[in-house]
């Protein structure tokens, strides 16, 4: 290894937590060219880190200890001036929590983030899924199996063509958009949070979609 990269990144919201983070990265790895690479959004490869929450309205300290693996996927114009891309993240760690138990908890964590869109996604012209995230917390203690201490569940799909997903001009009633994000922490219950949207649905919505199924269905076939 040539070169390693050392950022620190801090947040706060004032009377609720403090979050203090050092990551050590890689620089980032190609490993098929336009296609697949090991790297973040910012630029950066493989990397560990340390991260310290303190949840200031229940004197609660969390302590995480980590390793993440960015990849970069081009869906589709590689080789063009603006490729479509989507980042995927897979994130294993263990985490510290003091202050809630006696002795303090002890968790195996993972999550799995994308960002970005996947565009016809599954082969379907009319499904588009954006910005997924999914993760599960186990407790490391000596009942098998572990007890799960964290879930969390999110993403957004819009049902329509890729340029009505695009544009969503709500008159054309051409497109169904929807997002839902779930977190569940037994341990930290003041990160529990729920949040899910739809756009407008109507028997007009449906039927303009199933139209554009036909039309991508036969747009092979046309010369």
């Amino acid at each position: 290894i040539e070169q390693l990269y050392f950022t620190v990144a801090a947040d706060t919201v004032p009377n609720e937590f403090v979050n203090i983070r050092l990551t050590i990265a890689m620089p980032p790895l190609d490993i098929i060219t336009d296609s697949l690479a090991l790297r973040d959004s910012d630029g950066l490869g493989p990397n560990v880190y340390v991260n310290y929450k303190a949840i200031l309205t229940s004197s609660t300290h969390v302590f995480s200890f980590g390793m993440e693996l960015p990849m970069v996927i081009c869906t589709s114009e590689c080789s063009g001036d603006n490729p479509e891309q989507i980042y995927l993240t897979g994130d294993v760690y263990a985490e510290v929590t003091l202050g809630v138990t006696v002795p303090p908890s002890l968790s195996l964590e993972g999550t799995f983030t994308m960002v970005g869109t996947w565009r016809n996604a599954l082969g379907l012209p009319i499904l588009h899924i954006s910005n997924v995230v999914v993760g599960a917390a186990f407790t490391i203690t000596s009942v098998f199996p572990p007890p799960p201490t964290k879930l969390i569940l999110g993403g957004s799909v819009c049902l329509g063509s890729e340029t009505a997903c695009e544009d969503q001009n709500s008159r054309d009633k051409n497109y169904i958009d929807s997002a839902a994000y779930l977190n569940i922490n037994v341990l930290v219950p003041q990160e529990n949070a729920f949040i899910a949207m739809i756009s407008s649905m109507t028997m007009e919505h449906i039927l303009n979609i199933a139209g554009a199924i036909d039309e991508a269905s036969i747009k092979p076939y046309i010369a």
